[in-house]
């Protein structure tokens, strides 16, 4: 039996698409070379959705679940697949998701091969899309910053749930934790070793009772109570 349940982590209206060239260096694509201030330029006007599919296979007490992130570009007007992104991060950029370093500049550089902001602009980015064998690279451009960066945002998040269930898989299949030692907890979980305090045959317990005062009105002075409670001497006056 297979369920799959969908939910839509971002969505813009519109974004604007175009050809990319290939790279000439490492430094990063840069939408100057892009032609975006021509409109000709633009191949298509999309919708953009970040969609994240669950899909639970197996029966019952066997069940596995695994999670998918496409990246979908789609017509405005009839909501068909222009182009696709499938989310994908590598396994160092988890690590460094669990260590909590980011870099504030590059949206996709520190957590995925698929998608990357260029360096001259903070509204376009150059995503890796799919058709079966077949990949390209992309430009998009949002009209709106906000948008820009509501997207970038939703890609962090992503990622950072990504990290999360990397470590709980990895704790899960060998008992290890993410730095590759035991568990915290392999401690507190050893049973504690029982203790046997009952006298054994020949055993005597010895106690020793401190000496007891107390004021006694009608004798005008302090008694002091014998430790075997046998007899009454006379106390300090």
């Amino acid at each position: 039996m297979t369920d799959q349940i969908q939910r839509v982590l971002f969505v813009a209206p519109k974004v604007h698409i175009y050809a990319v060239p290939p790279l000439a260096s490492n430094q990063g694509y840069k939408a100057a070379q892009w032609n975006v201030d021509n409109e000709r330029a633009r191949i298509f006007t999309a919708r953009i959705r970040i969609m994240e599919t669950a899909t639970v296979a197996g029966d019952d007490g066997n069940e596995v679940e695994t999670v998918r992130t496409d990246i979908r570009l789609e017509d405005p007007k009839t909501g068909d697949l222009f182009a696709n992104c499938p989310y994908e991060v590598r396994a160092q950029s988890l690590e460094r998701e669990r260590e909590r370093e980011s870099d504030q500049t590059w949206h996709g550089a520190q957590g995925s091969f698929c998608v990357e902001q260029v360096v001259d602009s903070s509204r376009f980015f150059a995503v890796r899309v799919v058709d079966g064998p077949r990949k390209a690279i992309l430009g998009i451009g949002f009209e709106d910053r906000s948008d820009a960066f509501d997207f970038g945002v939703a890609l962090q998040e992503i990622r950072r749930h990504m990290a999360a269930a990397a470590a709980a898989a990895a704790v899960a299949s060998n008992g290890k934790g993410p730095n590759g030692g035991g568990s915290d907890n392999d401690a507190a979980q050893k049973p504690l070793e029982k203790k046997d305090y009952s006298l054994k045959e020949g055993e005597t317990i010895s106690i020793t009772i401190g000496v007891l005062f107390y004021f006694s009105p009608l004798r005008c002075g302090w008694r002091r109570m014998a430790t075997d409670c046998s007899r009454i001497e006379q106390g300090p006056s």
